[in-house]
């Protein structure tokens, strides 16, 4: 550019040239800071890029023209002397002449500067626009401001998914929209339930008759407990929807040995008894109200009334011997069974009411029989209680329960037994 400058009084028709280019050089610089200042990427490249890379030449992106600029000023071609004098148009309209516009050098709006032009105006022109653009930019909205997103290159893949400023699409037909909640499974129609317990009648007592001998008892628990031979007892339930089916199964049998020798010591007595009942319920069942759970909210009430059969198996085996200690061996042995084996209409309910989230009262009662085996046909429970959850599926009960049983044939050298007992019943029970 020295030399230019240098030349330009020799040759008065390069003058031009030279303004130009000393004005292509000057818009190109102020454009350049326009570039910045309309896109801040351009200062925080600028900050980490090292002193090697300064050296390097590099690209402004153009946020109206959309394409990369080169940060060097424009080689300017300078005329070959020519003896003869061209006009300014003449030069313009040529097609090697050097026509300049600023629209190759960054904000889009091309002047002819120097070729036509005296320097005095040639600068105030150029100036002008990148100078109203720079004081523009703050007042720019940010959609101009921003950096234009970078072209896919040739043969790249389309991005998937919907594109900055289309539409979403539509939900399918039929679908659910961004709006609706998605629908809550549906609860399992199945539920079931089975409880562990254990009777521990405080009191019983009893009464039984063989061909119209009667004999009474009454026993304590304590007494009773070292007479236990077998026990075991349970109930459960499943059900679909409401309706559903229920079992209640016991079985528990006593006995004890006696021995007695007479005071001369001539004859001993020995007599084994024991005595079962097993009691066996299965019934159809409706719940209403919510269903069985260990845990629920205060409130929550379940009435479950069923109806159904049950079975009765009761029975006596008594084995006495009489063996003579005198010098005979005299020896008598004599064994009695009793047993019956029979069925009764069985109707009852059950209810559950929560106190707690935990901690539920719950009632059962129940009765069979009405007379239709015997003369004498009838049985019943009554239970009330309370549960207590000790996981989400688990509930520890306990309970007062009174059983009553009572049989006779109604013949005329009658047979029959009765029995009552009351007490506590503790239970473990699982749901499902």
């Amino acid at each position: 550019m020295q030399q230019l400058l240098k030349r330009a009084p020799a040759e008065k028709n390069t003058a031009p040239v030279v303004a130009t280019t000393s004005l292509a050089c000057l818009e190109f610089r102020i454009q350049s800071l326009c570039c910045s200042h309309l896109d801040p990427r351009i200062n925080s490249n600028k900050a980490q890029e090292g002193p090697a890379d300064r050296d390097q030449p590099k690209s402004v992106p153009d946020p109206l023209l959309r394409h990369p600029l080169p940060m060097h000023p424009p080689t300017l071609p300078l005329p070959r002397r020519s003896n003869r004098r061209s006009s300014p148009a003449a030069a313009a309209a040529k097609p090697g002449s050097p026509s300049l516009r600023s629209g190759g050098l960054g904000l889009g709006f091309g002047l002819p500067l120097g070729l036509g032009l005296p320097l005095g105006l040639a600068l105030p022109l150029s100036l002008a626009v990148p100078l109203a653009l720079a004081l523009a930019g703050p007042l720019l909205p940010a959609s101009a401001q921003a950096a234009p997103a970078a072209a896919p290159t040739a043969g790249a893949p389309a991005a998937e998914g919907p594109t900055a400023g289309a539409p979403a699409a539509a939900p399918a037909a039929g679908g659910p929209t961004a709006l609706e909640a998605p629908a809550a499974p549906s609860p399992n129609p199945w539920a079931g339930s089975l409880e562990l317990y254990g009777f521990l009648p405080i009191r019983t007592t009893s009464s039984t008759t063989v061909k119209g001998f009667t004999a009474d008892t009454t026993i304590w628990l304590g007494d009773l407990i070292p007479l236990i031979q077998m026990t075991a007892s349970g109930r459960g339930s499943v059900e679909y929807g409401r309706f559903g089916l229920l079992a209640d199964l016991s079985y528990n049998r006593i006995g004890d040995e006696l021995s007695t020798t007479t005071p001369r010591g001539l004859l001993t007595g020995t007599a084994t008894v024991s005595s079962s009942l097993g009691i066996y319920d299965l019934a159809l069942r409706y719940r209403f109200g919510e269903r069985e759970s260990a845990v629920a909210s205060p409130g929550s009430w379940s009435v479950i009334p069923y109806a159904g059969i049950r079975l009765v198996d009761a029975s006596l085996n008594v084995d006495a011997t009489i063996r003579g200690n005198g010098p005979l061996q005299l020896q008598r042995q004599r064994q009695g069974e009793l047993s019956k084996l029979w069925a009764q209409p069985l109707l009852g309910t059950q209810a559950t009411l929560f106190l707690s989230p935990r901690l539920r009262a719950f009632g059962r009662a129940d009765i069979g029989g009405f007379g239709l085996a015997g003369s004498r046909d009838l049985s019943g429970n009554a239970q009330l209680g309370l549960g207590y959850a000790i996981g989400n599926s688990t509930d520890l009960n306990i309970s007062w329960r009174y059983l009553g049983l009572a049989y006779d044939n109604g013949a005329n050298v009658s047979s029959g037994f009765t029995n009552y007992q009351n007490g506590v019943e503790l239970g473990l029970k699982f749901f499902f």
